[in-house]
């Protein structure tokens, strides 16, 4: 197994950082141990244990069996292979659910592994997978993950959802320039699947950010969680992204814009359907979600914008639809 320290076998014989000295170590998580022996035999017994509630599919066991997790999940997933992914590095696993866009329930590796299970499952084709085709798939498909930060960055790899901390902002709409032309950019042509992929991934984050704050603002006000619902994930052509309530329990709508932009102006992208649904439905909102790619995103909530600031946007058309009629 590579990857990690010694101590991630729990009890090693090497060094410990800055102590040079050579000897049996063993980690705190064993608890009070006498000796390397006694270590050794508390090993053994976690892994006999580990083994058995993996058989089992015991969850409560597995998460809270004294193996670490690099040690742990890669038994789960020689043993069980049918079970459990052959995957648990925390790096990769963030980067796989980073490009797929993915929302996982929390931030164990069971939890996540189990959010990738979910999109293989969603998928008719990938559904007659083995978990290790799946695996051979993210890693050749998507892409081998960064080893380390600098690769991260060099990637552009989104940070992992669960240690995102969203805060909300307000800002004050202002007169745009009706006479304001669309702006053009520079030489070059661009590569629109890339923009394409780039827009759809950091879609994705957006939507998973607020469905998270909604979830916190379900807890905060005790709102049964089924009334919330992420819509887009079985139909996006609604003209919403999220389905929730808002503080008096009434039901609301959220479309959901994200952007690498820092908090300020906003310029995106809303079709028709959108547009009529902000215009026809109560409750409307647009959530616009600044820095959408960092730890600290800004969420700007418009409510009915098409009702109440109608007179203050700049709409501009952007695409025509051509139809022609052969013989």
């Amino acid at each position: 197994m590579r990857g990690s320290t010694s101590s991630k076998f729990v009890v090693y014989y090497g060094v410990n950082g800055e102590d040079k000295e050579h000897k049996y170590r063993f980690t705190a998580k064993l608890g009070k141990v006498s000796n390397e022996h006694e270590a050794f035999l508390i090993v053994k017994n976690e892994i006999i244990e580990l083994i058995k509630a993996g058989k089992e599919n015991n969850r409560i066991a597995i998460k809270s069996n004294r193996l670490a997790d690099l040690f742990k999940y890669k038994i789960l997933g020689t043993y069980f292979p049918t079970i459990y992914l052959n995957l648990y590095s925390q790096r990769h696993l963030n980067f796989f659910i980073g490009e797929l866009g993915l929302n996982p329930s929390g931030n164990t590796v069971l939890e996540k592994q189990d959010a990738l299970f979910e999109f293989k499952n969603s998928d008719s084709t990938m559904q007659k997978w083995s978990n290790y085709e799946f695996n051979s798939f993210l890693y050749n498909v998507i892409g081998y993950p960064p080893s380390n930060d600098e690769e991260e960055k060099a990637k552009d790899a989104l940070p992992p959802i669960d240690k995102v901390k969203p805060v909300f902002v307000q800002l004050d709409i202002l007169q745009s320039d009706k006479t304001g032309k669309p702006k053009h950019g520079g030489a070059g042509k661009p590569d629109y699947e890339e923009q394409q992929e780039r827009n759809n991934k950091l879609g994705k984050r957006g939507e998973n950010i607020v469905y998270n704050m909604e979830k916190h603002f379900f807890a905060e006000h005790n709102f049964p969680i089924k009334e919330l619902e992420h819509s887009s994930k079985t139909n996006d052509r609604l003209g919403y992204d999220i389905k929730s309530l808002d503080e008096k329990g009434n039901t609301k709508f959220i479309e959901v814009k994200a952007t690498r932009k820092q908090m300020g102006n906003a310029n995106f992208i809303i079709t028709d359907n959108e547009k009529e649904k902000a215009e026809s439905l109560e409750n409307y909102y647009i959530y616009i979600v600044f820095e959408a790619h960092t730890l600290t995103p800004k969420i700007w909530q418009i409510k009915e914008p098409f009702k109440e600031h109608q007179d203050k946007f700049l709409l501009t058309p952007i695409n025509y639809r051509v139809e022609i009629t052969v013989k």
